[in-house]
């Protein structure tokens, strides 16, 4: 029997390093015009929610439209990520990226200050908030400036006889509604994020690690991701033990869509691979609902739903899920 596990346990293995494989290579060209596709149809939400911005006059309904486009604006970074996988075209320069991402915030803080001048009617607080705006501005420009900079010196490298050239034709246009072309810090080809949870699963008592992969398909506001996790289980009892392997499909969401952090719904099966009595179980489900954020250099993460454990010959093990966890980006 234990032959048996061993022989499933190097299967379920070597299917999940296939699926990491699989998704992080180079995507077709169908799958390349899908996300682009997507691109498009997201940055023309975002130019929608920024006219509406435009008009829109209630404060809170402004600060909502503002993180809306935010969340908008991540998506279609991910994207860009997703599609420079498919295109090959990596790059490597961390002082760009940072400059690129300061240059969003910057333009994102103007308007949400704009706003509120827009809504004020204290002389004194507007020539302060006008000041405060002047100031970002001169930023705004500087980092355009070094953007430009960066920009032409790796053309000049990339390709030292048209350097004179590209030099004097490379030009910042911010694009209402749209976010500019973001190069991103990757050191692999393949990413993923691995961490672990500790708390209830199914109402027992469970400790897991788990691997979650991003998948190129978007739905409306969510991504997708897939996860593999496994551990081990103590019923509430303390009769009885299990060792479960998941997979679940992720649909992640931004913040503002549910709660006011990023959030996440899924679900999936688990099979029971290893139980008290040097048995194996059966399959079982699990649905759950997720909340996430930044935290000590990777993302920490709470979640609660509903499990079950089977094995096939005892009473299954459901009831709720509680678990709190952390995680961590890792490439390859």
């Amino acid at each position: 029997m234990m032959r048996v596990v061993k022989k499933l346990l190097v299967f379920l293995l070597l299917f999940g390093l296939c699926q990491i494989i699989v998704s992080a290579q180079i995507v077709s060209s169908e799958e390349k015009k899908e996300i682009e596709d997507n691109i498009v149809r997201i940055e023309k939400e975002i130019a929608r929610l920024q006219n509406k911005l435009k008009i829109e006059t209630v404060q809170k309904a402004r600060n909502n439209l503002f993180e809306l486009i935010e969340g908008h604006q991540g998506r279609v970074k991910k994207l860009r990520e997703e599609l420079d996988k498919a295109t090959g075209e990596v790059e490597d320069d961390a002082e760009l990226n940072r400059i690129m991402e300061q240059i969003i915030k910057v333009e994102g803080e103007i308007e949400r200050l704009e706003g509120i001048v827009r809504s004020t009617t204290a002389p004194g607080k507007i020539i302060q908030l006008k000041e405060i705006i002047d100031g970002h501005r001169a930023r705004y420009t500087k980092l355009e400036e070094e953007l430009v900079s960066l920009e032409a010196a790796a053309v000049k490298e990339a390709a030292p006889e048209a350097a004179a050239t590209v030099e004097a034709t490379i030009e910042v246009v911010p694009i209402e509604g749209a976010e500019p072309a973001q190069p991103e810090v990757i050191e692999g080809r393949f990413k993923f994020e691995v961490g672990g949870a500790a708390g209830l699963f199914g109402a027992a008592t469970a400790m897991l690690g788990e691997v979650r992969m991003p998948l190129p398909f978007v739905f409306g506001p969510a991504t997708t991701s897939l996860r593999f996790s496994g551990g081990l289980a103590q019923s509430k009892d303390m009769a009885r033990r299990y060792a479960p392997i998941m997979c679940d499909g992720i649909f992640n969401f931004p913040a503002e869509i549910f709660t006011g952090v990023e959030n996440y719904l899924g679900a999936g099966l688990n099979y029971v691979a290893y139980t008290s009595g040097q048995t194996q179980g059966t399959l079982g489900g699990q649905v759950f609902y997720g909340v996430e954020s930044s935290g000590f250099s990777g993302r920490l993460f709470g979640e609660i739903g509903y499990g079950v454990l089977r094995t096939g010959f005892s009473p299954s093990h459901k009831g709720v899920t509680l678990l709190v966890g952390y995680r961590q980006d890792w490439r390859f």
